[in-house]
């Protein structure tokens, strides 16, 4: 049976097979330590000289091993009636590490490092299904703080053009997959008119363009309604006059967190609470904003749906969201079907939690940003990987754990918490899961909720270590000379 990695990278081309193959093995044991350095998840020494000079040759580039990934996307999204393209831009913090050659400063001139903007694919229930792209880049010390001069280039030569081009690879998706739903989701940094403006052009030339959902950042001027009696003239104004569409409610977990507040940042305090929210909706037509160069855009129209908390608790702001989407959003169940499709855009976050916090991207880095990139683009595999299998077991749990994990890995698990014989046919993905879970430290009770990717990833560093002790009770060798001793014992 293949190991995921050789599946998951079959298609990988880095210029000579040798190199692929070595491609793989490395996978797989950073796949068994992803959290360590490359010394750490190497066998031996061996080992641990391959992996540092897989990342030296020209051909092994982030995007060649992405490339190899996205193939199994492909395979992955079919059968699917809806897609998720959500997208989201994090920073890799590398400020500890002085002698990496090649990073730039982060939000703040003093940190050091480089910043990913991904794109992630999820199934309509929010199963992950991988990365449909990654743009990594280096901003340089001349561009850092230059906002008033932003202001007057053209959208191509900002950094917000990455929101504007992975909306378009979205739409690359709605034509490889015409008989699904694609609908891109992303926060308040896409909020760029010219999204919208690609989206109604693509839309009148008859070219295949997916669906979006973005969160209202800038709160633009409208073209007031005939119908408007108050001639609201932006959409916050326009949504809140909206009539009511109906009530939900929302489990709110709490929070710390630092906001800006008048230009300063503050901690602010959100307390844990089921909250009550007031649904709007409405249809306005954006007023185009002016453009350098003398471009032109054209106004547009779009649905703007409201969820605002009702008696926030004392002291604490109201819960709040105002989604621009094209889809029509007339009625209360269309209206939560959107907000629930926005909630899934908080797997990205998740994703980027595992891709720090559990594979340790910032702690063991190469000496220079060009081998950093492709082994940066293995571990966001991973961190993919990590993440499937956390959210597959809730949504697949009767499927065979068979189907993702090897014998060596589920056998000791059935043992080491059944306190039996290893059974000769895997258990479910669902028990497979939990035994991992309780690996990592989590109890079970009613109330803990299912286990979340850092649990998963602790448990699965426990897996491993059965796993390895498995092979070695269980190599050929060694069942041989059981084999003899038990002769042998027969005998006397």
């Amino acid at each position: 049976m293949s190991s995921w990695a050789e599946v998951e990278f079959s298609t990988v081309d880095l210029g000579d097979v040798r190199r692929s193959e070595r491609l793989k093995k490395v996978v797989e044991r950073m796949w068994q330590a992803p959290g360590a350095s490359q010394r750490g998840a190497a066998e031996d020494w061996a080992g641990a000289r391959g992996s540092y000079r897989l990342w030296k040759p020209k051909a092994v580039t982030a995007e060649a091993i992405l490339a190899a990934h996205q193939d199994q996307v492909r395979d992955r999204v079919r059968g699917n009636r809806i897609l998720l393209h959500i997208q989201d831009t994090t920073e890799l913090d590398y400020s500890q590490h002085k002698t990496i050659k090649g990073l730039g400063p982060l939000s703040d001139i003093t940190r050091r490092g480089l910043f990913a903007h991904s794109e992630y694919l999820l199934q309509g229930d929010g199963v992950p299904l991988g990365l449909w792209h990654c743009h990594l880049w280096v901003r340089s010390d001349e561009e850092h703080g230059q906002s008033d001069r932003r202001k007057q280039q053209a959208i191509e030569e900002k950094e917000s053009y990455r929101w504007l081009e992975a909306s378009r690879r979205a739409c690359e998706l709605r034509a490889l997959c015409p008989k699904q739903l694609v609908i891109t989701a992303s926060d308040r940094e896409s909020d760029i008119y010219e999204s919208f403006e690609e989206f109604w052009q693509r839309l009148r030339r008859g070219e295949p363009c997916a669906h979006f959902i973005i969160r209202c950042n800038q709160d633009r001027k409208i073209t007031p309604q005939a119908q408007d009696l108050e001639q609201h003239t932006h959409i916050k104004a326009a949504v809140a006059a909206a009539p009511v569409l109906g009530t939900t409610t929302l489990e709110i977990r709490s929070k710390q967190q630092c906001k800006k507040v008048k230009g300063n940042r503050q901690l602010t305090v959100r307390t844990a609470r089921t909250a009550e929210l007031e649904i709007r909706a409405c249809e306005v037509e954006l007023v185009p904003p002016r453009r350098p160069q003398g471009q032109k855009l054209s106004p547009i129209k779009v649905w703007v749906v409201l969820a605002k908390e009702l008696n926030p608790p004392v002291g604490e702001e109201a819960i709040e969201w105002i989604l621009l989407t094209d889809f029509k959003v007339r009625t209360l169940k269309k209206a939560l079907q959107i907000l629930k499709l926005y909630t899934l855009r908080w797997q990205i976050e998740v994703f980027h939690k595992v891709l720090k916090s559990g594979c340790q991207v910032e702690a063991h880095p190469p000496e220079d940003v060009e081998r950093l990139r492709p082994r940066l683009a293995v571990q966001m595999v991973i961190a993919w990987r990590i993440h499937y299998l956390t959210l597959l077991g809730r949504e697949c749990p009767d499927l065979p754990a068979d189907v993702l994990f090897e014998e060596w890995e589920w056998k000791p698990m059935a043992v080491v918490f059944s306190g039996k014989p290893a059974p000769l046919h895997s258990p479910s993905l669902a028990q497979m899961i939990a035994w991992i879970a309780k690996a990592g430290g989590h109890i079970g009770r009613k109330g803990d909720g299912p286990p979340g990717p850092r649990t998963i990833w602790k448990g699965m560093a426990k897996m491993f270590a059965y796993g390895e002790l498995w092979k070695a009770l269980h190599s050929p060798s060694q069942e041989v000379q059981r084999a003899k001793q038990e002769s042998l014992d027969l005998q006397v």
